[in-house]
């Protein structure tokens, strides 16, 4: 099984690396690639690319290895609950029987939920070329894909 993310921020699609630990999981991780929702070309062929390439395995973090993110420190941010608010991520597995396509969606709080998460899956056989473009038109469809989602409501002075 390959599995990827990509996070829908403000409208950009972060895609890192994605390892899988020698535990089983799986880690963000260095490089982390960046492109604008509205580069269509660009970020197609960085999902292409990124589907193509098997998860590398490495060893699993110590427990007492400091935790941190490849995602905001590319981003230039201090909280994940921040990035969290302003983000849809995309976590897409390419197994032998599905491809399953998961977005998350938010609780009360804006934070993710995985009761409000959303789930697709396709035939194991659609290509990763299709798959970049059913991606790319639903993150497109996203308020995160939009700047006005993000301006600040502008605030007539008193007279």
């Amino acid at each position: 099984m390959t599995l990827i993310r990509c996070y829908l921020y403000r409208e950009k699609v972060v895609v890192p690396t994605v390892k899988q630990t020698e535990a089983g999981f799986y880690v963000d991780s260095h490089p982390v690639e960046i492109h604008p929702i509205n580069n269509r070309q660009s970020l197609h062929r960085e999902l292409v690319q990124a589907l193509t390439k098997a998860n590398e395995v490495v060893p699993t973090p110590a427990a007492s290895q400091e935790a941190g993110s490849v995602i905001l420190d590319k981003l230039g941010l201090q909280k994940w609950s921040s990035f969290e608010k302003s983000a849809v991520m995309y976590t897409i597995m390419l197994g032998v029987r599905y491809i399953t396509v998961y977005a998350s969606g938010r609780g009360g709080d804006g934070m993710w939920s995985e009761s409000s998460s959303s789930q697709r899956m396709f035939h194991p056989k659609l290509s990763k070329e299709a798959i970049a473009d059913l991606l790319i038109e639903e993150m497109s469809h996203q308020p995160e894909a939009r700047a006005e989602r993000f301006s600040l409501a502008t605030i007539p002075k008193s007279p």
